[in-house]
């Protein structure tokens, strides 16, 4: 039987994981619900299926991977990378109503340098490329935008959150009037509200950056912004993307999302949260995680038979031969289904009639 997209991308991944030493991960029970409510905006959606298991404890149907990964590597020494192949419950924002969703995801957790970034990126280029090599990543790095924050001294909290969310908004407009009312100089609100909206080559976006750089922690992230999009395979593929913005409490540093051509959403996301980690006793980590859960329905085949054969047999007596005759068929490489009758819609590439003689 054909292997579905979904399965030969995780066959695929996995293989290439491996490769580059990471080892799988598996979950073996769930987590209790005071693990994700403690850290509740680090999830994509504060709505979680809870249960009680037969002690009483309150737990979860497990709406996120990452944070079992760090619980998991909280009393481990040393680095460690891990891949998973794991379902997630979310709420469909779009349907409202609770789905398991498949992913296929790595984790590096205290393992830093630029080597392990862009190893990163390249194996989230990769996972894109197994599902379509019609593919874009984009990239960026948050200190930039946090560090051209922290120069300016009118930004209380409420501010941060309205700069916060125009940015990811793509809204330049409204952004550079709350920065200007911030008192951020008009012509580099103007220059800064621009760049965060720029659409143009990596190139481009990196001469225009550097010009605004204001301090250390702004001029670090452009070169790791650099990095990602230079000084790796296929430059071309690798589009910088200001507006990627995750919640600072647990995100800082390198974040990137990708796209494939067929899906009309991002189907990978990743980056830096250290913030998290160090809730963990972890200087350091850093993931991505890539949606399963749409390859099929998008890059599926539809296969014009769901069966090469079906045997109907016309009594009892019948049975045993039309066993033999669709084990000798099915060695042949052929697809055969065994009925008494013929079921409703199915759709067959030949019908044969077994009878008691």
């Amino acid at each position: 039987m054909k292997l579905t997209k979904s399965e030969q991308t995780y066959l695929e991944l996995g293989s290439l994981y491996e490769s580059y030493g990471y080892d799988k991960f598996l979950m073996r029970k769930f987590e209790e619900y005071s693990l994700y409510l403690e850290n509740k905006n680090f999830l994509t959606s504060e709505h979680i299926l809870t249960f009680n298991d037969p002690g009483g404890k309150l737990m979860a149907l497990r709406p996120d991977i990452t944070l079992s990964i760090l619980k998991n590597a909280k009393n481990k020494k040393g680095a460690q990378k891990v891949y998973y192949r794991e379902n997630v419950c979310r709420l469909d924002k779009r349907s409202m109503q609770y789905v398991e969703i498949e992913q296929l995801g790595i984790e590096a957790v205290d393992s830093v340098g630029t080597a392990t970034l862009l190893e990163v990126c390249e194996l989230a280029k990769k996972s894109l490329e197994a599902v379509d090599p019609d593919y874009i990543l984009c990239v960026s790095d948050m200190e930039y935008v946090l560090g051209f924050l922290e120069t300016v001294k009118g930004m209380d909290e409420g501010a941060t959150e309205r700069v916060m969310s125009f940015i990811k908004s793509k809204n330049a407009h409204e952004l550079y009037l709350e920065l200007t009312a911030c008192g951020v100089k008009e012509e580099y609100a103007a220059e800064f509200s621009s760049l965060i909206m720029f659409s143009g080559t990596n190139g481009e976006i990196f001469e225009k950056a550097k010009a605004l750089v204001l301090n250390q922690r702004m001029e670090k992230a452009l070169m790791n912004i650099k990095s990602m999009t230079s000084e790796s395979a296929m430059p071309e593929k690798v589009k910088v993307d200001f507006t990627l913005m995750n919640d600072i409490s647990y995100y800082n540093g390198p974040v990137f999302c990708g796209y494939v051509k067929k899906i009309p959403r991002a189907i990978l996301t990743g980056g830096f949260y250290n913030r998290m980690a160090q809730k963990f006793s972890k200087t350091c980590a850093v993931g991505f995680a890539l949606s399963l859960d749409e390859l099929d329905a998008y890059y599926g085949e539809n296969p014009e038979y769901d069966v090469d054969a079906l045997l109907l047999y016309d009594s009892e007596e019948a049975v045993k031969k039309a066993l033999r005759l669709a084990e000798s068929m099915r060695s042949t490489g052929m697809s055969v289904r065994i009925e008494k009758s013929v079921p409703e819609g199915i759709r067959c590439r030949e019908i044969i009639r077994v009878d008691s003689d």
